[in-house]
């Protein structure tokens, strides 16, 4: 079965998440802090990780070192909420981003 990660993604999008994806042949795990990331990503081969993009960038870009830092090399996919206004990143243009909540449709056609 395939892999992916969800970081700071709502809890009851990502539990609808992993029930939806699981009829795709896709195992979804969850995780809200950086640490539990980090445990997760040692533990697992994710051939994706989704992060939360917030209004902070910062904590986005120590997620990113730190996937970087464990030698892991899953393909990234942002998730932006449609209500919050952002400024410009340059993580905006390096990574495919999925805006809105995240559903199976969504997240499907990202990885595409």
């Amino acid at each position: 079965m395939r892999k992916a990660l969800v970081c700071q993604v709502d809890p009851v999008v990502s539990s609808q998440l992993r029930q939806d994806m699981k009829q795709h042949g896709w195992a979804i795990d969850a995780c809200q802090g950086l640490l539990e990331m980090l445990r997760l990503l040692e533990n697992n081969d994710y051939e994706f990780v989704v992060l939360g993009l917030t209004l902070r960038n910062v904590e986005i870009h120590t997620r990113l070192g730190a996937i970087r830092a464990l030698d892991k090399h899953p393909k990234i996919l942002l998730n932006m909420n449609d209500s919050e206004e952002f400024a410009p990143s340059s993580l905006m243009f390096d990574y495919p981003i999925i805006k809105g909540p995240l559903d199976t449709e969504k997240f499907l056609s990202a990885m595409q």
